[in-house]
């Protein structure tokens, strides 16, 4: 039978404070002789088991889900919960009572609402919360001093009025961070941004706050000792990141990362995160981290060179994401010195190719190719018997960049030869051997390439380029081990051929990639993108040759439109006397986009109006 009338309970009012009010209302008596009297312990109704709460109700009349609100009540080992959240047991302030001096005057004043009881609040119990959000004062705290304090009697825990009201005239003033709010929403069960609220409360507390310390506090490797007010205010700095989820924690991640930089720091993750790497990659073995360690260690691995099989935060790094000169010449073998120089001269990195840096990362499996390629070269005599051409008809072709070198023009050394890739090679004969039709005996008139040259007047180049491109109808093959020599030509049509579109606007694909300054497997994939209004920025013009067939090419005109129009970022970077990556960071921080993926091209391109909010004086 329940106690009639029922005792309303008053808003985020404690269960102990709550039960001081019933004994006081109902009888007259002092809550621990109520309690002797109904055979509860203090201990049973701090923290109540099932049948306690059973009996709780039973005497106040109060549902349990309403109890459930009123107190903190343990669920498993170091879990406990308050109304339908779940926590670790450092969520509570169990070593210290909390008041706000001005509550507790207010409940105490003629018609409070109390009844003239000092009532203890439930949010006062939680570690986030330090500020009262109706008084907007920091909250007093101490520590626990006998038994009897746990059970929250502001009438023991808090001194006596005059103490309070001095307590109050000099707390300090503050209004509640945006990370309190939250906590004080989500407890009412209201709907609060998706990432911290996708994970226990806790967790997203504690990655507040950590975040939050990372961008306010000095980087050591030790966790920083700060005041109550400095916490409250990191929580705020960090749930203001974290109300945008993995982008906001990762531009947090990147200002911390990009003042390292700026202030000379050298090393990896623990040297620029300092304490927050500490706590994610050696911190507490039981209690998980929530979500806030896959974000840092994405940043991480994304950011920073981190080898295969590196133990970070917990788990074994599957695969290199990113290296710098010092671990891609570890993983390879070979000196750093060479590695950096190397991927300086291939474009990988903007640097002066004697000074390697560990700062510098570069995406791994691309460098990791790079070097594969390189390993694989052809010397000049390689080539040359690789082809089975002579020495000057090599240059030739390496020189026109028909057979792509690895390393940029200038870069290259003094054998240029050396620097183009077997599969390279390889990719080129077949395409050459495939233009040509395969007879038992060459027609009367056709001859070798270099002939060919010799009598129709056309380089070696422009006759391979024609080659390439389709643009020759009578291409034989007798012996295909010949190589480059098996492809036979008419020297007649050579002329006619080339000297009809040495003036036409008409180039074939091979020519466009030179133009556009891109690789030549990278035309047909920039034929497939198209302009704001859905047009192609090229357009393919077929045409038939004297067997029927049809060729494809594509205007010169509309490729030097499409340039006037479009600016590459290595273009960019010179106007602007920059390196392509810092280059690319202001493109980015003007919200300044390509038109394009790189994938597939081989370079991006910018409209030249939008560039030029950076590129003009």
């Amino acid at each position: 039978m329940s106690l009639r009338p029922i005792l309303p309970v008053l808003p985020d009012e404690t269960l102990t404070s709550y039960l001081r009010r019933v004994a006081a209302f109902h009888t007259g008596m002092e809550v621990f002789p109520f309690l002797n009297a109904l055979n509860l312990s203090r201990a049973s109704v701090i923290d109540p088991a099932s049948d306690t709460f059973d009996r709780i109700t039973e005497i106040t009349g109060q549902p349990r889900d309403e109890l459930h609100r009123m107190v903190i009540r343990s669920v498993q080992p170091r879990i406990r919960a308050l109304g339908n959240e779940q926590f670790y047991t450092e969520f509570v302030n169990l070593k210290q009572t909390s008041f706000c001096p001005a509550c507790l005057l207010e409940d105490t004043a003629p018609g409070s609402p109390s009844g003239g009881l000092r009532v203890g609040r439930i949010s006062w119990r939680l570690e986030p919360v330090r500020t009262c959000p109706h008084h907007e004062i920091a909250l007093v705290r101490a520590p626990i001093a006998t038994k009897s304090h746990r059970f929250q009697n502001m009438d023991e825990v808090a001194p006596d009025a005059s103490a309070l009201l001095h307590l109050f005239e000099t707390a300090e003033r503050r209004v509640p961070s945006s990370l309190q709010r939250y906590v004080e929403y989500r407890l009412a069960g209201g709907a609060g941004p998706a990432w911290p609220d996708a994970q226990p409360i806790d967790l997203a507390v504690r990655a507040c706050e950590m975040l939050g310390l990372l961008m306010t506090c000095d980087v050591t490797r030790k966790m920083p000792c700060v005041s109550s007010s400095d916490l409250d205010a990191a929580g705020a700095a960090g749930f203001n990141h974290a109300v945008d989820g993995e982008d906001g924690i990762c531009a947090a991640l990147r200002g911390v990362h990009e003042r390292a930089k700026a202030a000379g720091f050298a090393g990896g993750p623990p040297q620029v995160f300092g304490f927050f790497y500490t706590w994610l990659q050696d911190g507490e073995k039981q209690k998980p981290f929530g979500p806030i360690k896959d974000v840092a260690r994405a940043y991480v691995t994304d950011n920073f060179a981190i080898e295969a099989g590196t133990m970070l935060f917990g788990e074994v790094v599957a695969q290199t994401k990113k290296s710098n000169v010092y671990t891609l010449a570890r993983k390879l073998g070979v000196h750093a010195t060479t590695v950096h120089r190397a991927l300086v001269y291939a474009g990988m990195l903007h640097s002066d190719p004697k000074q390697p840096s560990r700062d510098l990362v570069f995406d791994a499996a691309p460098a990791e190719a790079l070097f594969t390629r390189v390993h694989t070269a052809l010397s000049n005599l390689e080539l040359r018997e690789f082809l089975n051409c002579r020495r000057t008809q090599a240059e030739q072709l390496v020189g026109a960049d028909i057979l792509p070198q690895i390393f940029a023009k200038g870069d290259r050394g003094k054998n240029a030869a050396q620097h183009v890739a077997r599969e390279d090679a390889e990719v080129f004969l077949q395409d050459l051997l495939g233009q040509a039709r395969r007879v038992d005996q060459a027609t009367e008139g056709m001859c070798d390439i270099p002939r060919a040259a010799r009598a129709s007047g056309w380089s070696v180049v422009d006759i391979v380029r024609a080659l390439l491109a389709s643009r020759l109808s009578h291409v034989e093959c007798v012996n295909p081990e010949l190589r480059f020599l098996a492809v036979l030509v008419d020297p007649n049509e050579i002329r006619t051929v080339l000297a009809r579109e040495s003036s036409g606007d008409l180039v074939s694909f091979a020519e466009a990639a030179r133009l556009l300054g891109i690789k030549r497997y990278g035309v047909r994939r920039f034929l497939s993108l198209r302009d704001d209004h859905g047009h192609p920025y090229l357009h393919v013009h077929s045409i038939q040759n004297a067997d029927g067939g049809r060729m494809n090419f594509l205007s010169r005109s509309e490729i030097a439109s499409f340039l006037g129009s479009y600016v590459t970022l290595p273009e960019i970077a010179a106007q602007i006397g920059s390196q392509p990556r810092h280059a690319k960071a202001r493109l980015a921080a003007a919200e300044i986009s390509p038109v394009n993926d790189a994938d597939g091209i081989g370079r991006t391109f910018y409209r030249r109006k939008d560039a030029e909010t950076i590129m003009l004086p």
